[in-house]
């Protein structure tokens, strides 16, 4: 009300000698009421003039889909100058939850001067319950022939806290009832999103057809076209089912945070992924759920640390697969990250090192994670670990600005294997953004298939077979540069091919070759000029390899 006043300031600096203004304000009803509970509208009058007032009507209207349902107008006897006074009108009762009104309060004073602050409006809104049965971790396939825990994830719509219902699942095939069952939901606060898992389910063999049902009981519930979700999936024996540990304050699937892009890559394939905390999986029968585990520097904020980093160890050495990215291990303040290190391919116990200049180097382009793959720059941090590597660990990628450190290894743990990704982050470290890397073709295919090898220790034939055609862009040497740097790239077979050098803005700067090539390694030079022969000015360029549809990308920094 406060607000409106002071609006009107400017108009009424303009009126000179005695003036009328009388100003409408609403104390209620407030923007939410209750279903069924009778709300007075109480209206606020303030006089604004320099005139005592009398006998001022004043009106009351509520409005609901167009049409008027409740009216009505009373006099204020009398209200002095610079006073404030307030008029309670006859009981209104809200309908059903979800209801929304329209509130308008005004007075009609004959000769009020300032016609701007006459009304006060309002849109109210009935309190509901409404709970959503919002996702479930049910993809376009299954895992054939193996255990599956289907959980749901009911989302509270409204404005009431819920508790003492139940949640149902039931599983079809061809018509026939397969599997059905139902848990107690606790509570779910009012916003919150509570996951409800479900006993296991058996899945049955290859191809088989499935459909999954899930919706609640909630009985104050007041819309229930969204209380039921249903997904049809199909049984596959290539199904990859991955979690993403991440700590619970996560901004979890939001673009551009990196667990979306991990979430996208799953559905792009068909496999099933859930994004966890260590609570989720810090048993070993909880982590049997799944094929592999991916987690990142914002996972060591679990408060169950040890009893989740012990049952990881276990699970790795009985089969399982684990991808570590970026700083893993809280390695400094916390040694008990300890066991986390002896799952992985590298030594993280004292501390790491950082670079933020050159690339990441492949060193083995045959290995099944790091085939296809090409050099890529450091956008922002790539970590390594100084206390090397496990014995047994093999090193697939280190840094040019590093050389020697490991930005790429794998280890086979016990029965299970485990990668490290020490250039790919999880999310944003201290002040650098990390998430450029899942911009990089080559950083996707490498989580793609670390992902793949800790699971099932190789990646499909057709993937080797369509990145053994590949052309490949190496490194410029030197890079930065200063007066010329040379670009080398390969030709696993005859190739129609174009090298060319882009500025930052997207616009071609020179052409360095290309045209029908045969297999075989080139190098071509570039003394850092146009296509008209000027010097270009010092700043950040990049050099495109493309052969049909196919590009890579290398950034070359001009000194």
């Amino acid at each position: 009300m406060a607000k409106v006043f002071a609006d009107d300031v400017a108009l009424l600096n303009r009126i000179t000698g005695p003036y009328h203004d009388i100003a409408t304000g609403m104390r209620n009803p407030g923007l939410k009421v209750d279903a069924g509970v009778p709300v007075a509208p109480r209206i606020i009058l303030a006089n604004r003039g320099t005139y005592d007032e009398t006998a001022i009507p004043v009106s009351v209207a509520i409005d609901s889909a167009g049409a008027r349902i409740y009216q009505q107008q009373m006099i204020l006897p009398a209200l002095d100058s610079a006073e404030t006074d307030s008029i309670d009108f006859p009981a209104w009762t809200p309908g059903p939850g979800g209801n929304v009104y329209q509130v308008a309060a005004w007075h009609s004073l004959a000769g009020d001067t300032n016609r701007m602050n006459d009304t006060a409006r309002r849109v109210v809104t009935v309190r509901r319950h409404d709970l959503a049965m919002q996702s479930m971790n049910v993809g376009a396939r299954v895992r054939a022939l193996n255990p599956f825990a289907p959980t749901g994830f009911i989302n509270n719509l409204g404005d009431y806290a819920e508790a003492g219902f139940s949640a149902f699942c039931k599983v079809e095939s061809a018509g026939v009832e397969i599997y059905s069952q139902s848990v107690t939901v606790d509570s779910v606060p009012i916003g919150a999103t509570r996951p409800v898992a479900f006993p296991t389910w058996y899945v049955g063999p290859e191809s088989t057809n499935y459909t999954l049902t899930m919706w609640h009981n909630c009985g104050p519930d007041q819309n229930r076209r969204n209380d039921t979700l249903a997904r049809t999936t199909m049984s596959s024996a290539s199904v990859l089912r991955v979690a993403i540990e991440i700590a619970a304050t996560s901004a979890g699937r939001t673009p551009p945070n990196a667990c979306y892009r991990i979430d996208s890559l799953c559905d792009a394939l068909g496999w099933t992924d859930s994004i966890v905390v260590g609570t989720d999986i810090d048993e070993v029968s909880e982590l049997a759920n799944y094929d592999v585990v991916v987690t990142g520097d914002v996972g060591y904020n679990d408060n169950d640390f040890l009893t989740y980093q012990s049952a990881l160890l276990q699970w790795v050495r009985q089969g399982g697969g684990f991808v570590g990215l970026g700083w893993i291990v809280y390695g400094i303040a916390n040694q008990n990250a300890r066991m986390m290190d002896s799952a992985l391919a590298v030594n993280c116990i004292n501390h790491y090192g950082f670079t933020t200049l050159g690339q990441v180097h492949i060193i083995d382009n045959t290995h099944p994670i790091t085939m296809g793959v090409s050099d890529f720059n450091v956008y922002s941090h790539g970590e390594y670990a100084v206390a090397g590597m496990w014995p047994g660990a093999t090193m697939l990628g280190d840094y040019t600005a590093a050389s020697g450190q490991a930005s790429i290894a794998c280890k086979r743990e016990g029965a299970g294997r485990s990668v490290y990704l020490g250039p790919i982050y999880f999310g944003t470290f201290g002040g650098y953004q990390n998430e450029p890397y899942y911009d990089d073709e080559n950083a996707m295919r490498l989580l793609k298939q670390s992902l793949e090898w800790a699971a099932w220790g190789t990646t499909g034939v057709e993937q080797q077979k369509e990145a053994a055609l590949l052309p490949r862009l190496t490194e410029a040497r030197p890079n930065p540069l200063r007066e010329h740097a040379v670009i080398g790239y390969s030709l696993p077979r005859e190739l129609d091919v174009r090298l060319s050098v882009y500025d930052l803005g997207g616009r071609l700067v020179t052409e360095l070759g290309g045209g029908a090539q045969q297999a075989g390694r080139y190098s071509v030079a570039w003394n850092r000029t146009d296509r008209t022969g000027a010097r270009v000015s010092p700043g950040v360029y990049f050099c495109k390899l493309s052969s049909g549809s196919y590009t890579a990308t290398r950034k070359l920094v001009v000194e």
